[in-house]
């Protein structure tokens, strides 16, 4: 059952949120898709379609690394226009472009700066729709992700 939230304002436009299950709907006034939160933490939407991430090379690498070129195999990479690299580490997400090489093949660069500490971290895809060049107040939005697999800086 659905029950009207509060009306907010984000990046300067008028929102409505929407309370479905415990989560809460935030979708930009005008029609845009949907960001999911929960406890205030903002997580994507299920993936579309199935984007799949079955291991990641290297899967590993020593604290103080420079960038770091890594290969992503998995399903469906070709199934989605905009496909880039996520990176989580607990709440602390970031993300980084990647290119696509066949339907199961991505390769990407881990910057430096993600490897500079030990940690043991997430390595995703995510698929976004990308922010409107027209509008400098734009972002990209986050349609979904796929399962996460490990990566460890040591």
């Amino acid at each position: 059952m659905c029950r009207p939230s509060t009306r907010f304002t984000a990046v300067g436009r008028v929102c409505r949120s929407v309370v479905v299950g415990g989560f809460v709907l935030a979708g930009l006034a005008c029609g845009e898709d949907p960001i999911v939160t929960r406890g205030g933490n903002t997580t994507p939407p299920p993936p579309q379609p199935n984007v799949r991430v079955a291991s990641v090379t290297p899967s590993r690498a020593p604290a103080g690394s420079p960038d770091l070129p890594i290969t992503i195999v998995g399903e469906n990479f070709d199934a989605v226009p905009h496909l880039r690299v996520g990176w989580a580490v607990f709440q602390e997400r970031h993300h980084f472009s990647s290119t696509l090489v066949s339907s199961t093949q991505v390769v990407a660069v881990i910057p430096a700066a993600l490897l500079a500490a030990p940690a043991s971290a997430s390595i995703f895809l995510e698929s976004y729709k990308p922010a409107d060049p027209r509008d400098p107040e734009s972002v990209d939005v986050p349609k979904g992700s796929s399962n996460g697999v490990a990566f460890t800086v040591e």
